[in-house]
């Protein structure tokens, strides 16, 4: 079994969601595909060296 990528981020907000504890206001559903980056490694650090910032459903 493939498992989920820790952290999921939206190019178009620069907005980083922790799949583990995704909320419904996240709307992670509702983003598009080409919006979405993956990071590697797959640190919250790492997503904030690309500019992103954390979401305040699912990390706040």
């Amino acid at each position: 079994m493939e498992s989920l990528a820790g952290y999921l981020g939206n190019r178009s907000n620069r907005i980083v969601h922790h799949l583990g504890n995704m909320k419904k206001e996240c709307e992670i559903y509702q983003m598009k595909m080409q919006d979405r980056e993956y990071f590697t490694p797959d640190t919250i650090e790492n997503a904030k060296s690309k500019n992103f910032v954390e979401c305040k459903f699912c990390m706040g």
